[in-house]
């Protein structure tokens, strides 16, 4: 599944992430990069944009994304960084240039915001950890880390996976 220091490789990587497109289309989900939602502190909508890769450096997946208004303009990074819901601002507010940043697209060569990927393998270790000691009192299940990765990190930007991904 994954190593001890919560890393995953990347031909798990790859094989996670046919399996969740697979489960996409199964689900009846309509398989595009975009997703509207409402932004409540102005009532316009904003337009995401999501990637998921690998970095080799890492050896976790990353979390890309881009946002636009309802006309079309990008948002900047302080528009990004105040469109994070407010449970998140206390760690966002300690951590801003670890926890979410902009940066070049490592396939497209575009400026994208990410997550950062440096604290993914320890809150990955740490989740996987507990599912595993919650799994041996019950029944052994295989623990799908992109999906437990992307339903941990998804909402911070506005990403919710529906429930039957969990299932």
């Amino acid at each position: 599944m994954c190593s001890e220091d919560g890393r995953i490789s990347f031909t798990e990587f790859n094989d996670e992430l046919d399996d969740f497109v697979q489960k996409s289309k199964a689900l009846g989900d309509h398989w595009e990069d975009c997703e509207a939602v409402r932004d409540n502190s102005n009532n316009n909508y904003l337009k995401y944009e999501y990637h998921v890769t690998y970095s080799p450096s890492y050896g976790v997946p990353v979390l890309y994304f881009i946002t636009y208004t309802q006309d079309g303009c990008p948002l900047g990074l302080q528009d990004v960084w105040s469109a994070i819901p407010h449970v998140y601002q206390q760690r966002l507010q300690a951590e801003r240039w670890t926890f979410l940043t902009q940066q070049e697209h490592p396939f497209l060569g575009k400026p994208f915001f990410q997550l950062h990927p440096c604290h993914t393998a320890d809150m990955m270790k740490c989740i996987l950890m507990r599912a595993s000691d919650e799994s041996s009192l019950t029944t052994r299940r295989k623990t799908n880390y992109l999906v437990t990765w992307l339903s941990s990190v998804g909402p911070v930007v506005g990403l919710e996976l529906p429930l039957a991904y969990g299932t």
